[in-house]
């Protein structure tokens, strides 16, 4: 990267560098300038700095917010996730869910400065659907074994909000 810049800014110099001869040669007052002008230009190289850093923070950010989304999506459709057999142990489910909140917990977080509060409700709300149904029958797991419909059903719900999620970040 370090390189292609130099690369970058060497070319323009170059290509540059004729006519900046040319107009210094040419033009003896090359080098006068105003104090408003030359504050002009200033004014306008500082915002205009700030502006595109600002801007490319935030991108950042969104970016980073929707991997965010993406792996929470990744998690929820698993199939570890909502397919248990019955010599599973609870601590590998345990585990799930807590990955699970955790991501939830990051999300939410930033869920106000991308305006996805109602969103992040509504995945609480089928999170603790399907946190209930694990820990309602964390010791049964024959029955967990033969509730993965019903173990896979909020997690879709959670996949499709996610993927709103992701697509309302670009409106």
């Amino acid at each position: 990267m370090k390189r292609k810049y130099i690369i970058a800014v060497a070319t323009i110099l170059l290509l540059s560098s004729p006519l900046l001869y040319f107009n210094i040669r040419n033009n003896e007052n090359f080098f006068i300038i105003s104090v408003g002008s030359l504050l002009t230009l200033y004014i306008t190289i500082f915002v205009s700095y700030f502006l595109v850093q600002k801007m490319t923070n935030g991108r950042k950010q969104k970016e980073i917010y929707i991997k965010l989304l993406s792996d929470m999506q990744k998690l929820v459709t698993d199939k570890s996730a909502y397919t248990i057999s019955p010599t599973d142990d609870s601590a590998r489910l345990t585990t799930i869910k807590r990955s699970m909140s955790n991501y939830i917990g990051l999300i939410d977080k930033y869920s106000k400065k991308f305006h996805l509060e109602d969103e992040i409700i509504y995945i609480k709300d089928k999170f603790s659907e399907y946190e209930t149904l694990l820990s309602d029958h964390i010791s049964d797991f024959t029955y967990l074994s033969k509730s993965s419909k019903e173990l896979k059903r909020p997690l879709e719900l959670i996949t499709e909000k996610l993927s709103e999620m992701m697509l309302k970040m670009f409106d």
